[in-house]
């Protein structure tokens, strides 16, 4: 029989994996509602249960047959509706098209490291977003 602390382990990375909640997950594994945020923290940074976490996502994510294609389709489909409906609704076309960008990669989000530097030898380093680069533009 395992240990008290596998199973509760156990129950947590089973409701993380599919909830993505960690203070509910350790609460549903029998942790304290006082010290669950804090136990969940602990345990979904454990790198045996990140693995673990990981795995069951992606058995998750194969069972339920989402891919990033299928994701986007998805999202086209709610765009057309949403222009095409008796009322449009906008608002929610335009957070398809963005969702659908983000997935695409249009408007990476990670910070990108620049490097320059002058005749003079002055070496400059500054990390940009695309966001910043967006603003920077209507300056």
């Amino acid at each position: 029989m395992k240990p008290r602390n596998d199973i509760r382990e156990q129950k947590f990375i089973e409701h993380f994996a599919e909830h993505n909640s960690a203070k509910e997950a350790a609460i549903y594994a029998g942790y304290s509602k006082n010290g669950a945020a804090r136990e969940g923290y602990r345990l979904k940074n454990k790198p045996e249960i990140k693995k673990e976490i990981a795995k069951i996502k992606a058995e998750l994510a194969e069972k339920s047959k989402w891919t990033r294609e299928r994701a986007i389709d998805e999202l086209e489909k709610i765009k057309t509706e949403a222009i095409a409906s008796e009322r449009p609704n906008y608002s929610a076309a335009v957070t398809a098209i963005k969702t659908i960008a983000e997935l695409t990669g249009l408007f990476p989000s990670e910070k990108k490291e620049i490097e320059l530097s002058g005749e003079l030898g002055v070496e400059l380093k500054q990390v940009r977003t695309f966001t910043d680069l967006k603003n920077a533009k209507g300056n």
